[in-house]
């Protein structure tokens, strides 16, 4: 299984950020609010699954590096 790339997200990043706007009713103004705004997004079918939030499902899916804001280079 292929981690999700923050990168490879940057085609639908517009309409997962407009979406995520609409559903929350604004937007969090930190540095990394857009990107963390797009990886739960990614997460939350996780989160409804296992019933927690989709940031906590986030947190956890980058920890377990399922979730990357970049690709690290590697040998293999």
């Amino acid at each position: 299984m292929e981690p999700i790339v923050l990168t490879n997200l940057a085609g639908v990043r517009r309409q997962i950020l407009t979406a995520e706007v609409l559903r929350r009713g604004g937007f969090k103004a930190s540095d990394d609010a857009a990107d963390d705004m797009v990886l739960e997004h990614c997460s939350r079918p996780l989160a409804d699954k296992f019933q927690g939030s989709a940031e906590a499902m986030r947190i956890r899916l980058e920890g377990m590096g399922f979730l990357l804001r970049k690709r690290e280079a590697s040998l293999f």
